[in-house]
């Protein structure tokens, strides 16, 4: 009798360590795989850009350049106080916009001084104005220098429009596209602003 409870404790010990060893065994491929799934796979990669996004970041950033340096001239030319605050705001958010671009284009291994567009031609931004009417801007003052510097700001927003909305249509960059949206309604409200404003002056 004794001898059949020792056989029967044996052999339960046997099927208890059995058990225990295969629980282990099973546990272990399967907790290594849910681990790996679960945590993120960050490849620190910049969003996809084509080139439409660079021809955008490029020839914005010279529109922007311009737009500055014209409005520049405004505090020592002109007495108009709306047309002075108009353009402390223009410099003011091109020169965060430029920044901004800039940053894009170091992130596409781009540069604004340096990259050529395939099938973009390298011509003046749209909107440039001419180096006759800096010129001239340069030597007027007061309601002149108003007018002149409204008419050349309307076409010159109207001209950073139209790159902003092929950047819209053919970009691929979602910080871009994005930024993009934003200058369409920021420039098209200064287009509006400054018509508005010829219409006072005239």
């Amino acid at each position: 009798m004794r001898c059949i409870i020792f056989r029967l404790l044996a052999v339960l010990s046997a099927m208890a360590a059995t058990s225990f060893l295969a629980a282990c065994s099973g546990s272990t491929p399967d907790e290594k795989p849910q681990s790996t799934s679960e945590t993120p796979v960050i490849t620190g990669k910049p969003a996809g850009s084509n080139a439409g996004d660079a021809a955008f970041a490029v020839n914005m950033i010279a529109n922007h350049d311009q737009a500055m340096q014209v409005s520049e001239l405004v505090g020592d030319r002109s007495t108009n106080s709306d047309l002075v605050e108009l353009a402390a705001d223009i410099t003011s958010t091109r020169t965060m916009e430029t920044e901004m671009m800039k940053a894009l284009l170091v992130q596409w291994n781009a540069d604004s001084g340096t990259y050529s567009v395939p099938d973009h031609p390298a011509t003046p931004a749209r909107g440039t104005i001419d180096e006759l009417t800096v010129t001239r801007l340069q030597g007027l003052s007061g309601q002149d220098f108003d007018v002149l510097w409204l008419q050349s700001m309307v076409a010159h927003g109207q001209g950073a429009i139209q790159i902003a909305n092929a950047e819209i249509a053919d970009g691929a960059n979602v910080d871009a596209v994005g930024l993009a949206k934003k200058i369409v309604g920021k420039q098209q409200a200064e287009v509006d602003r400054m018509q508005q404003m010829l219409a006072n002056v005239a």
